[in-house]
């Protein structure tokens, strides 16, 4: 998330927030990691739609390996429809994919794809995707809903910025970032919903604000949170 934007501001005069997401199943040494993936992609997703409370697009996917992770696994039965599933519960209106055909050459010629390079839809990847199609049909009533959470985390470009950059009295165990997803976790694993937020949000659309490692204040914040 170290970008060198502010997705808060850049929000603001984008019609529509699109997304690439490509989570690492499969490259870990045991179920915990799985765990884990699971809530950085959730984190993702939450973030997105959050940036103009509203669904947002998964613009690109992969239904099976992706080439550019240490190994390029192939998703294991069942996965690419929990992680299609789990970022359309983000708040995404669409799984789309990269890419629709393998390529013949280049650098992405071995990354996955929903018709792999032998042409054919009798492979499980395909019906996979298959799968995955049908269920987005069955589910087109949720299309454009809004997800009403009350529970927030405050996810600031500034402090994240000035903790990164700053000598202070504490110079380890300082992540911001490992801090934020400590505190997201622990409230998703109580499977409540939660909007991850900038300090210049409404919050008085929330029961609980949670605010990591926010020592720099935006002019109004402080009189948003004394209020309640």
């Amino acid at each position: 998330m170290k970008l060198g934007i502010d997705c808060w501001k850049v929000s603001e005069i984008l019609d529509v927030i699109s997304f690439d997401k490509y989570p690492h199943w499969h490259n870990g040494a045991d179920k915990t990691s799985e765990w884990a993936v699971g809530v950085e992609s959730a984190f993702a997703y939450d973030y997105c739609r959050s940036m103009q409370n509203k669904p947002f697009l998964l613009m690109e996917s992969s239904p099976s390996s992706t080439n550019w992770m240490l190994v390029a696994k192939l998703k294991r039965p069942g996965i690419h429809m929990l992680g299609s599933m789990q970022a359309i519960a983000g708040g995404a209106d669409s799984v789309q994919y990269f890419q629709w055909r393998q390529s013949r050459g280049a650098f992405e010629k071995f990354h996955g794809a929903v018709v792999t390079h032998n042409g054919s839809e009798h492979t499980r990847v395909f019906q996979d995707v298959t799968q995955v199609g049908a269920r987005l049909a069955d589910l087109a009533h949720i299309k454009n809903t809004e997800t009403k959470a009350r529970v927030a985390i405050i996810f600031d470009w500034d402090n994240l910025r000035g903790l990164d950059e700053q000598k202070s009295l504490r110079n380890v165990n300082r992540d911001f970032e490992q801090v934020i997803m400590e505190h997201y976790e622990a409230v998703i694993q109580n499977y409540v919903s939660v909007d991850v937020i900038a300090q210049t949000a409404d919050f008085s659309r929330y029961k609980v604000i949670i605010a990591p490692m926010l020592y720099m204040f935006l002019p109004g914040t402080a009189d948003k949170i004394q209020r309640g």
